[in-house]
């Protein structure tokens, strides 16, 4: 399931990641309980989003998917972007 949609928006999954990120860095266990995803789904959004520079992981060398994700600046300019366009 990809993370954006075929116009450049996001897509829900990488919406809802993005805005769970948001407040604070997580890992994706943890991002599966709060946003309610499947963690297999959290982990592959997790690898999408930082191969587009959206989420890093927040300690340098921990690639693991299970390795606390926090939001770049690019994420947060495409999330505000994003809500402007819904809004």
């Amino acid at each position: 399931m990809p993370c954006l949609n075929p116009d450049g928006t996001l897509a829900q999954t990488a919406h809802a990641l993005l805005t769970a990120l948001e407040t604070a860095a997580g890992t994706a266990p943890a991002l599966a309980a709060q946003t309610g995803m499947p963690l297999w789904q959290v982990r592959s959004s997790l690898r999408e989003l930082r191969g587009h520079d959206l989420v890093e992981v927040a300690m340098p060398g921990a690639e693991s998917n299970d390795a606390l994700h926090r939001l770049t600046a690019t994420g947060r300019e495409v999330l505000d972007l994003s809500r402007r366009l819904d809004g």
